[in-house]
């Protein structure tokens, strides 16, 4: 049986920022990390229907299929066409307790809509969340099968469980060769031809798979795991699960990214235009 090399994502007790820019961010290597959310009240009340009871009202996107097929996208990685209607929180729930439902409330900024949620959590303390350069968190609900294609992201972030597991698969950089991604320049070059679970072990139709080395744990409630920038993860759920996710950038990544600016617009520029000339 052909399958690909694997490899363990270590799991770190850590409560303080100055111990993970001190012990940890410096390897550039993902990790679970373990007791820095235990005491938050969020951990005891969030479930789905303390959040449809509490919330219901409120429109939330809800992305009712695989990602792919919410979103249109050509072999150049141009998007087409997106389908991601914002719909009532209770209404997405109970779409999730429907037979063999993938329906997934993805990128809700919760806390910015809602003080109570916030309340919740113990983002202003100096923890792990008192980053200053933060962006604003993001709420994933899902149900038992929900699923986040192979995809990274240009700045590293932490994604807290509050509810239920998930199966995390990550890939280094270095690895892209081996993860058929779409061209580095398009509107879904952060993204790959691997589509769904069936396809990340689908090795006829994806050969050079079985060469990439695959970072793969199980994260529970009450850890956090944290992603390096550029690092690629898929991410499949395992019981009805409910997170919070946040990018973060260091003042050396922003430099970087702001002094390679210009020139990626100028590249992504001249790419639109030959693929659109191509068309």
């Amino acid at each position: 049986m052909v399958t690909m090399q694997t490899r363990e994502v270590e799991r770190i007790a850590c409560k303080s920022l100055k111990e993970f820019f001190r012990e940890i961010r410096p390897s550039r290597c993902p990790v679970v990390l373990t007791e820095a959310v235990d005491h938050w009240p969020a951990m005891q009340l969030w479930t789905h229907d303390y959040l449809a009871d509490t919330l219901g009202s409120l429109m939330v996107p809800c992305e009712r299929a695989n990602l792919f097929d919410c979103v249109t996208v050509n072999d150049k990685g141009s998007i087409q066409r997106v389908d991601r209607p914002r719909i009532p929180l209770s209404q997405a729930i109970s779409a999730m307790r429907e037979p063999n439902s993938i329906a997934y409330v993805t990128e809700w900024q919760a806390l910015e809509e809602s003080s109570h949620l916030r309340s919740q959590v113990g983002l202003d303390s100096d923890d792990l969340f008192a980053h200053k350069n933060r962006s604003p968190m993001q709420m994933y609900i899902g149900s038992q099968k929900s699923y986040t294609p192979l995809h990274f992201d240009r700045a590293p972030n932490f994604t807290t469980h509050i509810r239920g597991s998930k199966t995390w698969k990550i890939f280094a950089p270095r690895d892209s060769k081996y993860l058929y991604p779409y061209p580095r320049l398009s509107q879904m070059g952060h993204f790959t031809h691997i589509h769904t679970k069936e396809d990340m072990n689908d090795f006829n139709r994806f050969p050079k798979l079985r060469n990439a080395v695959c970072w793969e744990t199980e994260v529970h409630p009450g850890e956090i795991i944290y992603i390096p920038e550029y690092w690629w993860h898929s991410v499949s759920s395992i019981d009805e699960t409910i997170s919070l996710h946040f990018f973060f950038k260091t003042p050396l990544l922003r430099a970087k990214q702001a002094l390679t600016k210009p020139l990626n617009w100028l590249l992504r520029r001249r790419f639109n235009s030959d693929s659109n000339s191509k068309n």
